[in-house]
């Protein structure tokens, strides 16, 4: 792809009666390495000090010509209007469009408009835009308005503006990036803050996550599973932050919530502070304890000290929050500190967005971003949402602005789509499509995400895994969240539930369960596998009855007869299970297998016997055991239990094993963003939402301080909004 590149050099600069202008013009990377190594430009002019331009556009109003450095009072000021903000990008346009750059920067500009439709298609830029605007004074101008004709630049996915900045070091290279990317939302202002509509941010970012389409799609027809492509993880300052079990301010508890999630995005919504003599620009940040009860400041030092280890690729910050100078100098100033911490690219507003197009922005972003396309296409779908809700008439679509120190395609490198075969598979399936509704339980997400999924970013030591917790607190559900990843992945994923089951099952009736029946129709989470284990089916024949495994097998094969002492042949465990497990490693030699025994433990008699699951037990010794230890290499185990109900069987030295997964019920601080999450999933109507949110949230915050509440909860607020009543 091509771009351009516009340097505007220091008012002054080596003796210059101006501002130094310079182009520079060729393929991407050519271009970045020529704005980095000193290259000389490829043309060069002066602009004026005053930034004159002939025959500027007149005021609408006023009818007088229009001030190039009165450009961001005109975008901010009370008489902002579609003619008047379309006749200052087309003065900026002059600013910049310097006899001595206009030929070749048209040439280029012309080159783009013939390719613009092919560009648009492959979702990919025909000619980018880069200024490099070293001078303080002119960096604080809207250059996002720059207009030539009916085109504002900044709107067309083919020709985005962005700003560049080169950073102190090189942007360390990350390589692609297995999905998701992490994103952090630091809500930082206090709950009934007037000046920020932090709950349609919030609402914005949910949809934006949340799947589009769960019913299988025609040929051809793309099929989004966003959540596997986005995790997002949400820190409220307005909630009580508690660290080892005490309280903590906002800075040490989003401290340590960086360096464990280690986020790829920080998205911050709240309010700046801009610097004034000793004071350093910041970031405010509520501190809800009661005893404080005020805003803690994080400082640009103090951020860039703590990004500066593992710094993010992109940071979104909202906190310009009026028209005044030295707060937009302070937006500045934090961005640059993102910059120098070698964040890759940060999306800074130059304005108070207001929070209907702060949200449609922040959607259109996320879509655009888990559909694989660079940050400054995606900045520009942003753009495009905010049109849907703020007309052209409106300024918010040019008040962000993208500032990148590398290539847009390695902000967020990811790696390549599932293909649509495997999606289509998924969204047909009947059970997958009940876990439509599962919110919340993002830690456990991740805790099972790291266990079973082959690209982990720390590998287990164990290859078992233990889901546990009581009741119809959602551990199916997670677990199938879990599979629809690892399908995503081209995992073979092999599903047996215990569930409702009124038999027992010994160890030769669970090894058959996960081989499956030779007739089976195949599914997603029930592939046909019967085939693979054909030593382990032809052994078993003879095994059960008290014959020896014969060197040639014959044609027969297990038939189903049931496993009895005396009767079948003394080694049959240890014979059958080696032979199971050599036909294991085979179907798990190119492809990670993943194997769920769900509700393995049963009090009232059925199910899998509990002694088998006990320490030197025939399931534990011949599978479970050797998975867990590793043996059988490409292999992970997911068991899922009642915790009381393992207890009760003598089974909770399972978890030594592997790694186990506790499912809780929730707490009362986690109401508000679950019942959003929910009700944005269900497509619930956000007004009648929030005040049915808001009703359930005052009752629990005046129940006692250990109160627990799980899935009746969200399930009301459903039949209720059926019903079309309030609350």
């Amino acid at each position: 792809m091509r771009s351009v590149a516009l340097r505007i050099g220091v008012k002054g600069e080596g003796g210059a009666a101006g501002y130094p202008l310079s182009l520079f013009v060729g393929d991407d990377a050519d271009v970045v390495r020529q704005l980095a190594d000193g290259s000389p430009p490829a043309a060069s002019d002066l602009i004026p000090p005053d930034l004159a331009v002939t025959n500027p556009p007149l005021h609408p109003v006023t009818n007088t010509p229009l001030d190039p450095t009165q450009a961001r009072d005109y975008l901010l000021g009370p008489t902002a209007g579609t003619e008047l903000l379309e006749r200052v990008g087309t003065l900026l346009f002059d600013v910049l469009n310097r006899p001595g750059i206009a030929a070749l920067w048209k040439q280029e500009r012309d080159a783009a408009w013939a390719n613009r439709v092919q560009a648009e298609q492959a979702h990919r830029p025909a000619l980018r835009l880069l200024l490099d605007i070293r001078d303080p004074g002119l960096r604080l101008l809207p250059w996002e308005l720059l207009r030539t004709g009916p085109n504002a630049l900044a709107q067309q996915s083919w020709w985005p503006v962005m700003r560049w900045r080169v950073g102190e070091t090189p942007t360390p290279e990350t390589g692609t990036l297995p999905w998701p990317f992490r994103v952090l939302v630091v809500i930082g202002c206090r709950d009934d803050d007037k000046a920020i509509q932090w709950r349609d941010e919030i609402w914005a970012v949910l949809e934006s996550v949340k799947q589009l389409r769960r019913e299988a799609a025609a040929e051809g027809e793309e099929i989004d599973l966003l959540w596997h492509k986005i995790d997002v993880e949400f820190f409220e300052c307005r909630l009580p932050q508690r660290l080892k079990d005490h309280d903590v301010g906002p800075k040490e508890a989003l401290e340590q919530r960086i360096n464990e999630f280690k986020p790829h995005v920080l998205h911050y919504l709240g309010h700046g502070v801009p610097g004034a003599g000793a004071q350093k620009p910041g970031l405010k940040l509520f501190d809800a304890r009661t005893e404080v009860l005020d805003d803690e400041l994080l400082t640009t030092k103090e951020l860039y000290g703590w990004l500066a280890g593992a710094p993010p690729r992109l940071a979104i910050i909202n906190a310009c929050r009026s028209a005044n100078l030295p707060e937009l100098e302070g937006a500045w100033a934090i961005a640059d500190a993102l910059v120098d911490a070698e964040v890759a690219a940060v999306v800074a507003m130059q304005g108070d967005v207001r929070g209907d197009a702060a949200a449609r922005f922040a959607t259109g972003l996320y879509v655009a971003l888990t559909r694989g396309m660079t940050i400054d296409t995606a900045v520009v779908e942003g753009r495009k949402r905010m049109l849907t809700v703020a007309p052209d008439d409106e300024r918010d679509w040019a008040l962000p602005s993208l500032v990148l120190r590398t290539l847009p395609e390695k902000v967020l490198d990811m790696e390549a789509d599932s293909p649509l075969t495997i999606k289509r598979q998924i969204v047909s399936d009947p059970s997958l499509r009940n876990v439509a509704g599962f919110v919340g339980r993002r830690d456990e997400r991740r805790r099972l995400r790291q266990g079973a999924e082959i690209r982990a970013l720390t590998p287990q030591l164990s290859k078992l895994l233990l889901v546990l917790g009581e009741s119809q607190v959602g551990k199916t559900w997670l677990v199938w969240r879990c599979l629809e990843g690892c399908l995503l992945r081209g995992h073979l994923v092999v599903h047996v539930s215990f569930k409702d089951q009124r038999a027992t099952f010994n160890a030769i009736d669970v090894l058959r369960l996960i081989r499956g029946s030779e007739n089976e129709p195949a599914g997603v989470l029930r592939p046909n596998i019967h085939q693979h284990f054909d030593p382990f089916n032809a052994a078993l024949y003879h095994l059960l009855r008290g014959k020896v495994v014969p060197l040639t097998p014959g044609p027969e094969r297990d038939d189903g007869l049931d496993f009895k002492l005396g009767v079948a042949h003394q080694d049959t465990l240890k014979q059958a299970g080696e032979l199971f497990r050599q036909c294991l490693r085979k179907l798990a030699t190119n492809q990670l297998v993943v194997i769920v025994l769900d509700h393995i433990a049963d009090t009232t008699g059925v199910g899998i016997v509990p002694g088998e699951l006990k320490p030197g037990g025939d399931l534990r010794r011949e599978l479970i055991e050797p998975i867990a230890n590793g043996d059988v290499k490409n292999v992970r185990l997911i068991l899922t239990a009642g915790a009381t109900q393992l207890k009760a069987l003598g089974l909770s030295d399972l978890s030594a094993l592997g790694a186990d997964c506790q499912l809780e019920w929730f707490a009362p601080a986690d109401w508000e963003l679950l019942a959003r999450e929910f009700s944005v999933d269900r497509g619930f109507d956000r007004q009648r939402a929030e005040e049915l949110i808001g009703w359930v949230s005052k009752k629990m915050s005046a129940a006692p301080h250990d109160k627990r509440w799980g899935r009746s909860e969200l399930d009301a607020i459903g039949k209720i909004m059926a019903m079309g009543i309030g609350p």
